[in-house]
């Protein structure tokens, strides 16, 4: 059944939404189009208006939000570090196949230890944090995969000299 015909009753819980009422609806400006609008109160006792549309994605009034970004602020309070930055393009690099540098990384068999892959505390326990902001994470042996004994934060200077040996007539992008 089409979101715009679900049959939506009062008392009906959408996360920590709970609807109040149907209301008038909201009329989208760029077409002219109705939708259909209700009044829905939060866990929390915020009473908000919100579209049908955004009610079947939202979890909360919005209340929930400084939640998660609590736990994860508990979880390791370093989510908009470089480091953390560092790991997650590592793991970009060499797990997801749509990413632009995956041919040199993943896609050449370059891996990531077990106890990296799922666990930035343990990433940043055996790489310990960036000397200085320059340093960015190289691996010592460009064939070898990252774990912690292959793995330093280095200079761009010092990376560069650590690249993979050109093989005659054949052009590596790095």
């Amino acid at each position: 059944m089409p979101a715009h015909r679900r049959k939506i009753n009062t008392g009906d819980r959408f996360n920590l939404l709970t609807i109040v009422k149907e209301i008038e609806p909201y009329i989208v400006p760029s077409s002219n189009q109705k939708t259909r609008k209700f009044e829905c109160r939060c866990e929390c006792g915020v009473v908000k208006n919100i579209t049908l549309q955004n009610l079947l994605t939202t979890k909360s009034c919005g209340c929930i939000k400084p939640i998660i970004s609590r736990e994860i602020n508990l979880k390791h309070d370093m989510w908009k570090s470089p480091e953390y930055n560092s790991w997650r393009a590592m793991k970009s690099r060499c797990l997801n196949p749509n990413h632009l540098s995956y041919k040199n990384y993943g896609g050449r068999g370059i891996t990531i230890t077990s106890t990296w892959i799922n666990s930035f505390e343990t990433f940043i326990k055996d790489m310990g944090i960036r000397p200085t902001l320059k340093h960015t994470l190289d691996r010592i042996d460009n064939d070898g995969n990252y774990e912690p004994s292959n793995c330093r934060w280095s200079t761009p200077d010092k990376q560069a000299n650590n690249r993979r040996k050109r093989k005659e007539g054949v052009t590596y992008l790095m």
